[in-house]
């Protein structure tokens, strides 16, 4: 069972209510006043017309006997006394006749405000924490109470509607008996109420009934509640906005069909409206627990929306989380909201450059500024740093634009800080997330290299070779330095440079002796790479027994070389089935490579 939205009753006036998922304020009614005492004085005909007995009691005698019990056993205290003195049997029985009583004045009273004060003492009995279990059942079990409150909403008088509403929200979370006598379609009815009251109460009930069995939530689902409560996102009453929200995040997470029926209505669009007119806590807290709701999918299940339609959320999050003295609760929900969409970001499956698109022109880079800047939160920055890596294009590719617009938006180098100041294993996914978005931005235009290796992504890159079980992070790593290198001949090339400029800083930030090392790594793979990677620009590193097995293997392979076409067609690394079809030309030296073994190495890349 969920987490409800259970209606409790401190006062007169007030309910706390208990949300799908966290503590929800209590809300106040505006009800019409009712008095505490139970002279009843605004009933005075009703109660002199029906003469009082033993088994017909009148209805002051009802509610003097309510009240009566209430003061008796409102406390733990109180009731572990009365049941010293009069016994437990005595106490519990008197307990169930008063419910009956109360029952019996509802349903026949002529009196609309004589009902109304017959609820309001229920509600007080109900309300009782220390037996609130004991006496929601017993109200359930008595005959007829259930079916007379959900006739009661359909009563003429607006504030018997909003107490009863209110009542059966308070059953709703324990019992299906609400569900079962036909609550559903007209606490639905009452959304469309003109009386705010009325709504309000209706809206908690419902979303009290949602966050019962997942049985009981295609209920809703079924009456069509879902539209009229998405309208109510846009209401100009705080409480019914409010109540909305926690309504229909108890409906989506019932089942992934209930959370589809919410999509599928169009809550996306006055959910985003709703939150970014709202300073309230509660409003920006329940949201964000429906935004996760929402687009929370388990691994390998596709998304329910297009990710497009879900980006303009971002900003929004990313906003949140770093504002300054954010209340940590909506810090807390709207983190988790983005780490979902963090997630999202890092299935490889999931997400277009149509969806990059929106994401950069809804202001997503320019929040991520605000992630990646947080002094203390590693597990802000790690979201960042995903939403980062793909909007520079994941392991699904990118375009210039995209990764111009994380360079215009000034996060290469706070991802290079972020690579250099993670640390401990906590922080180890940090790290090479905050790597890859380099890498992916490295892989662009030259302009866009050169401005990464002036960014001090060099090192980053080369920290990535460290974690040797990771072959991914290896093949993709070594393929990024390959175009830094390409980058710095071009570079050398159009300065009249003596030297490659980005090789000094490979060989300065521990690259070459990392390579050197991976011509050995279990992976024959891994090993024909980085020997080919040595081969082709730093010669000078191969281990020449390990290329030779490599050769012999045939793991690298000896190509045709074409009259005029370079060094580039002389060796290929062929991959065996667990390969990603990864290949590397050698060739980037000067020398060539005979049939059996290296020849001529050629000079080190400078």
């Amino acid at each position: 069972m969920r987490a409800g939205m259970d209606a409790g009753y401190e006062d007169e006036k007030n309910h706390d209510v208990l949300p799908a998922a966290g503590p929800h304020p209590s809300i106040s009614r505006a009800a019409e006043e009712i008095s505490v005492g139970v002279s009843c004085e605004i009933c005075t005909e009703d109660c002199e017309a029906m003469e009082s007995t033993a088994d017909n009691p009148s209805p002051q005698a009802v509610l003097a006997k309510a009240g009566k019990l209430f003061d008796a056993i409102s406390t733990k205290e109180a009731y572990d006394q009365a049941v010293q003195e009069r016994g437990l049997d005595a106490v519990e029985n008197e307990i169930t006749a008063a419910l009956s009583d109360i029952c019996h004045l509802m349903a026949s009273a002529s009196d609309p405000q004589l009902r109304s004060e017959a609820i309001f003492q229920l509600i007080r009995l109900l309300s009782i924490k220390h037996l609130e279990g004991t006496i929601e059942q017993k109200a359930v079990n008595t005959d007829g109470l259930v079916a007379v409150l959900v006739d009661l909403l359909r009563c003429e008088a607006t504030y018997v509607q909003a107490r009863a509403a209110q009542t059966l929200g308070m059953l709703a979370v324990r019992h299906a008996a609400v569900v079962d006598a036909g609550a559903v379609q007209p606490l639905v009815q009452l959304l469309s109420s003109s009386d705010g009251d009325v709504r309000n109460e209706a809206i908690w009930a419902l979303g009290n009934i949602a966050a019962g069995t997942s049985e009981q939530t295609p209920a809703i689902v079924d009456a069509g509640g879902i539209p009229p409560l998405i309208q109510l996102l846009s209401s100009p009453d705080e409480d019914g906005r409010t109540a909305a929200i926690g309504a229909l995040n108890n409906i989506t997470v019932a089942s992934t069909t209930c959370r589809d029926a919410v999509l599928v209505a169009g809550v996306l669009e006055p959910l985003l409206t709703a939150m970014r007119g709202s300073g309230n806590v509660t409003v920006l807290e329940w949201g964000c627990q429906l935004l996760g709701n929402l687009w929370r999918v388990s691994e390998n299940s596709p998304l329910p929306v297009p990710l497009a339609e879900l980006a303009p959320f971002v900003p929004l999050l990313a906003n949140l989380v770093a504002a300054p003295e954010q209340d940590e609760s909506v810090v807390r929900s709207a983190l988790a909201a983005l780490a979902d969409f963090g997630r999202l970001c890092m299935d490889a499956a999931q997400g277009t450059d149509a969806d990059r698109d929106v994401l950069v022109e809804c202001g997503a880079v320019a929040s991520m500024k605000a992630l990646l800047e947080s002094a203390d939160l590693w597990k802000v920055k790690a979201v960042g740093c995903a939403i980062v890596l793909f909007i520079t294009g994941g392991y699904t590719g990118s375009t210039t634009p995209h990764r111009q617009a994380v360079i215009d938006g000034g996060l290469v180098p706070l991802l290079v800080d972020t690579a250099a100041a993670a640390s401990g294993e906590a922080a180890l996914g940090l790290k090479e997330m905050a790597a890859q978005a380099i890498g992916n931005i490295a892989m662009g235009s030259q302009q866009q290299t050169e401005y990464v290796v002036e960014c001090g992504g060099v090192q980053p890159l080369c920290d990535l070779l460290q974690a040797a079980e990771n072959l991914r992070n290896i093949q993709s790593t070594l393929a990024v330095l390959k175009e830094i290198l390409s980058a710095g001949r071009e570079k050398q090339a159009n300065e009249g440079l003596p030297d490659n400029p980005y090789s000094t800083l490979v060989e300065q930030a521990g690259g070459v002796d990392k390579i050197v090392e991976l011509q050995t790594h279990n992976d024959m793979n891994i090993a024909a790479q980085a020997s080919l990677f040595l081969l082709n620009r730093f010669p000078a590193r191969v281990d020449l027994h390990r290329l030779e097995a490599l050769f012999e293997a045939g793991v690298i392979q000896v190509g045709p070389v074409h009259p005029g076409g370079g060094g580039d067609d002389q060796a290929t690394h062929v991959g065996d089935d667990n390969s990603d079809g990864d290949s590397d030309i050698a060739g980037e030296g000067n020398g060539a490579v005979d049939g059996h073994l290296q020849g001529d190495s050629g000079e080190e890349e400078r």
